[in-house]
């Protein structure tokens, strides 16, 4: 219902854009003030996905459309910093939000890149965590509606949405490591499906725009991918533990941002939160 809602909202706005040119001209103004901050002909690559012969066609008019770029971008930010929301985050932040009733929760920590060995580990770590340990205590003890734990980009994360209680959440966070390294606590079959779960995502079907974009976007070439399928395969629990002990022991230390209610956030204002409203 929500994506309809805003797809009606979006119907909504368009009319009134067509039915009103003071608002039509003011939103072009602000289009062509973002177009001055954004666009530069340095920098820009493009990935094309058409038939062959198709492909001098998409060439002109990508030269069409760079030759009226500038080379640089012509606002100076420096000039425009008072203009922008300044936010100065602490370790824990709060974003509040004055019309919600519910919470979502952050916490990062700093890994290894895509091509280090321990970032399959941690990727795996993160599946076992968000079926077999953070549903159990966030979800269904908590009552938030939805929790999880993921590697990406050199991050490991962790999440609560829609969390009625942001500070169990947390907790919880920190407690992982504990869990994972207790005897017990992972089966073989866990290991097994989280795996599973991962090698559905490696090997699901490709549409053709997505065929090269790993490797246009983050120069994720076919040996890294091969190599990173090899690694999973062969993954055991010591290997899941032994990523634990060494990046989760250093989440005391790391960056929380929770977004919510006025509420909540006034329960905040004594420990050493830096509370965002604006």
């Amino acid at each position: 219902s929500s994506g309809i809602n805003a797809e009606y909202g979006q119907v909504q706005f368009t009319k009134k854009i067509a039915e009103d040119d003071n608002l039509l001209e003011d939103i072009s103004s602000k289009l062509h003030a973002l177009a001055k901050l954004i666009l530069k002909k340095r920098g820009l690559k493009f990935s094309i996905v058409t038939e062959g012969h198709n492909i001098e066609h998409v060439e002109n008019i990508l030269g069409k459309f760079l030759g009226e770029l500038p080379e640089t971008n012509e606002t100076n930010f420096e000039e425009n910093k008072d203009d922008l929301i300044s936010v100065n985050c602490t370790k824990k932040t709060f974003f509040v939000v004055p019309s919600a009733s519910v919470n979502d929760v952050s916490q990062v920590l700093k890994t290894v890149p895509y091509t280090h060995p321990d970032s399959v580990y941690l990727q795996l770590l993160g599946r076992v965590l968000s079926a077999c340990y953070l549903h159990t205590e966030i979800r269904e003890k908590g009552g938030a509606y939805g929790s999880g734990a993921t590697w990406g980009k050199g991050l490991f994360s962790f999440y609560s949405y829609r969390d009625p209680s942001p500070l169990n959440s947390l907790s919880v966070f920190e407690r992982s490591r504990d869990w994972v390294n207790k005897d017990g606590n992972i089966k073989e079959q866990d290991l097994e499906e989280a795996k599973l779960y991962l090698f559905s995502d490696f090997d699901s079907p490709l549409a053709p725009y997505e065929k090269g974009l790993g490797e246009f976007k983050h120069n994720i070439t076919f040996e890294m991918r091969q190599r990173r399928r090899e690694l999973l395969l062969d993954a055991k629990l010591s290997h899941i533990q032994e990523v634990s002990s060494k990046y989760l022991g250093k989440s005391r230390d790391s960056p929380i941002a929770v977004v919510g209610g006025i509420d909540f956030s006034k329960s905040l204002e004594k420990e050493e939160w830096a509370i965002i409203n604006h």
